[in-house]
């Protein structure tokens, strides 16, 4: 680059560094924004990709009683595939114990893992580095563990764990034979070990779950054939099933996109998936934070031609060619383009660990190092740079010396319209984010609200092997503040239920067939504890005994098999004696609140998971120490055991944490665009008031006050807000419809969320411009005229 450039570009800094720290302050910010969810974004798009056989990869999936795909299928469909389909090539079976699992190594104290049941297959079809042991060795010897890396460090830090001992749930003791590196990029696998299959009775005995076409408790992954045809593998594992599995049907979900898939994982905890509309929708924000800055830029640009024009003009006389001109608009351009994506990377690096922990996304910075990530980033910020003063250069690059240096320019070349339609575009842009991200805060209060159940002031404590319910639910209740205590099997935003089946009763003399339902086990104390009401028949009685057969529905259950008359009707439970409905309550969400609730079914049985405690106080002091004493007593109860409790309105925030995690992102991306906005604003309006400051002297020397001053410097900036008000709306409005069409039960589009949204948008305005109006209003005119 040639010395005189640069001089020639700082020269231009210095004449007017406000302006162009605006401009660079803008353009900066808003790369870095789109750094940061490009990162994110291509981590999600490229989710298992790491996979070599990724391809190759099934899931195979089995319809679920409500239609939906879920992952479940029995661990007997292994060898029948393997030995009579060959356009299998490998199937590995997982499954996660039931509950959670307790690691301890040596003399440190237990821990919560998550551990996983695999076949030794399970080192041919995904791709997981061994970086210690054999890994398919590992998973053929019974009673060996692997680690993963991370969990590795966390039990024995720097010391090699190979041939250490790990205890699991204070049981049973575990040889670790291998460590693997987890996924360094997004993956669908979530685990902290893996124990060979061979080993599940040790730790997870279910009778025989291994032999038996009635347990669907695994997660079954397939490796099939280029050659193959995917319906035909379909049909043929169909038909490997049973007479009386006939109806099952088999879908099998393409790996390399079941990240983004509709599959039902809900119920497997060492699933994960992405959300593709958030994904989608924080791509469009990347465009749109990134046309926002671009527009400031062009903004800020154009309205400073005149001064261009005249240094043009100079150039040419002393002997400049069209080219050297237009080369050199078009290298300051991409010189600044390039000095603000470099400290767009500085910044995102320093604002990824922020962001991920503030809005609850896994976003991964090492993709930032990613070659191709690089190559794309420079070479499109280069041609964007490039292609948007490529036009405008060669264009004022025509303009004679003459008109250069006397400053005249055609109207088109001014670019008066053109200024104009970017910044309504910008306030449109604003107006519309604005709106969204008071939608998404209507929607996750609606959705609290209808949850149904009182979810304040219950405390949560996970049972353990040692943690037995009557003993803790006994000592519970012997504590000062403790209002009622229940023990259950479902604990909200886990998806911890159960479901029944292909169940039959009569009803009026006809046979009802086909009744599936989610189950909730619990004591009698549940329904009351939870705030349910029965609004048909009664709730469980006091006495544990009197009402052991008996089950209490929801009205959804009621309505799916058009139930009028619903007490006193016997359902064959199963495994069990017939079950007599003897209330119903109203619907609540058990499940995620994008789900239609569905029939349920709550009885009485022994068998839980949770327990609930209903604080009594709401004092914050009284509530702490009520707290610690039901963590004392959990741990006292629980030796070497880890103590898992907390509030249930935590648990419960799962079911909305997606659209939590929404009205975050538009939050801040909202604040962000509207920055960007007032810094267009804010300069447009310090170009504006320098155009006019002969003006507005004379018009001063005549009498004009300074309100009629500010109000004509403002005038302009609230017709825009008003033409973009008018162009928003409806786009605002069908855009939140559509995201309101993934909710099964959703809120109301009020009118007052865009006008709230305009009037915001006019203040913005109005409180960035009106600062520097008022100081080219209240200055002295003399200055203004003294060299006329």
């Amino acid at each position: 680059m040639k010395t005189h450039f640069v001089k020639l570009v700082w020269r231009g800094i210095a004449k007017r560094p406000l302006i162009h720290s605006i401009n660079f302050i803008g353009l900066a910010l808003s790369m870095a924004v789109v750094i940061i969810l490009a990162v994110y974004c291509f981590g999600e798009i490229n989710a298992n990709k790491f996979n070599k056989n990724i391809d190759n990869i099934y899931v195979i999936c089995s319809e679920g009683f409500q239609n939906e795909l879920q992952t479940n299928t029995p661990a007997i469909l292994k060898g029948h595939i393997e030995e009579k389909i060959p356009e299998v090539e490998k199937v590995v079976r997982m499954r996660a114990p039931w509950g959670e699992t307790t690691f301890q190594a040596g003399g440190g104290s237990p821990v919560s893992s998550n551990l996983i049941f695999a076949d030794p297959s399970f080192a041919d079809v995904f791709s997981f580095q061994c970086i210690a042991g054999d890994l398919k060795q590992a998973l053929q010897t019974p009673m060996s563990i692997v680690l993963t890396d991370k969990e590795a460090h966390r039990m024995f830090g720097e010391l090699s764990p190979i041939g250490e001992t790990v205890k699991i749930d204070n049981n049973r003791s575990f040889t670790v034979k291998a460590v693997i590196n987890g996924p360094k990029a997004k993956s669908s696998l979530s685990f902290n070990a893996i124990v060979p299959m061979a080993s599940i009775g040790q730790i997870s005995p279910n009778g025989d779950e291994l032999t038996s076409w009635s347990m669907s408790n695994f997660t079954s992954f397939a490796i099939i054939k280029n050659t193959a045809n995917i319906k035909d593998v379909e049909n043929k594992i169909c038909q490997l099933y049973p007479e009386s599995k006939h109806e099952t049907k088999i879908s099998l979900q393409p790996f390399s996109s079941f990240y983004f898939s509709d599959v039902d994982i809900s119920r497997v905890s060492f699933l994960r998936g992405g959300n593709k509309t958030t994904t989608t929708v924080l791509f469009a924000v990347a465009a749109i934070i990134l046309i926002m800055g671009v527009i400031n830029y062009l903004n800020l640009t154009f309205s400073m031609v005149g001064e261009r024009l005249k240094n043009n003009g100079v150039l040419k006389v002393i002997g400049a060619r069209k080219s050297h001109i237009a080369r050199n608009i078009v290298g300051e351009s991409v010189l600044f383009f390039f000095v603000s994506l470099m400290v767009a990377f500085f910044v995102s690096r320093v604002m990824m660990p922020v962001l991920a922990s503030q809005i609850g996304i896994e976003i991964y910075p090492e993709i930032v190092h990613d070659p191709l990530f690089l190559l794309v980033a420079l070479s499109s910020t280069l041609i964007v740079a490039a292609f948007l003063v490529s036009v405008p250069a060669i264009r004022l690059a025509a303009v004679s010396p003459v008109a250069s240096i006397n400053g005249k320019i055609s109207g088109k070349m001014g670019g008066g319209h053109m200024r104009r339609a970017l910044v309504v575009s910008q306030f449109t842009v604003a107006i519309i984010l604005i709106s969204f991200t008071w939608a998404v805060q209507k929607q996750v209060r609606f959705g609290k609200q209808q949850l149904g159940y009182d979810e304040e002031n219950i405390y949560t404590v996970e049972l353990s092997p040692r943690l037995k319910k009557e003993v803790l639910s006994e000592k519970l209740r012997q504590i000062a503040g403790v209002q009622e205590v229940t023990c259950t099997n479902y604990m909200p935003g886990k998806e911890s239920i159960e479901h029944w089946f292909g169940m039959s009763f009569k009803y009026k003399g006809e046979t009802k067939k086909g009744i599936n339902s989610h189950i909730i086990r619990c004591d009698n104390k549940f329904p009351t504890v939870l705030g349910l009401e029965a609004i048909e028949g009664r709730l469980f009685s006091p006495d544990m005994s009197t009402d052991k057969n008996t089950i209490v529905v929801n009205k959804a259950f009621v309505d799916e098999y058009g139930l009028d008359e619903p007490l006193g009707i016997k359902i064959p439970a199963f495994m069990s004696g017939d079950m007599e409905i003897i209330g119903v309550v109203d619907n609540f969400h058990f499940q995620s609140v994008h789900k239609k609730i569905s029939p349920a079914i709550i009885r009485v049985d022994d068998y839980a998971k949770y327990c609930y405690v209903k604080i009594a106080s709401t004092n914050f002091n009284s509530l702490r120490q009520t707290v610690s004493q039901i963590n004392e007593t959990a741990m006292e109860l629980s030796a070497g055991f880890p103590i898992n409790s907390g509030f249930l309105d935590v648990s419960v925030a799962e079911m909305y944490k997606t659209e939590v995690q929404f009205r975050k992102i538009f939050f801040l991306f909202s604040v962000t665009a509207i920055f960007l906005c007032c810094l267009g604003i804010l300069g447009l309006s310090i170009l504006a008031t320098q155009h006019k400051i002969k003006e507005i002297g004379i018009r001063k020397v005549n009498g004009a006050r300074i309100s009629e001053v500010m109000v004509m410097l403002n005038k302009d900036f609230v017709k825009w807000v008003a033409i973009a008000f008018i162009i928003a709306t409806p786009i605002a409005w069908y855009a939140m419809h559509l995201w309101l069409e993934n909710f099964a039960y959703k809120t109301t589009l009020s009118w007052w969320i865009f006008a709230l949204a305009g009037v915001l948008a006019l203040v913005i305005a109005l409180l960035t411009v009106s600062f520097q109006s008022w100081k080219a209003a209240t200055r002295n005119p003399v200055e203004a005229l003294r060299y006329e």
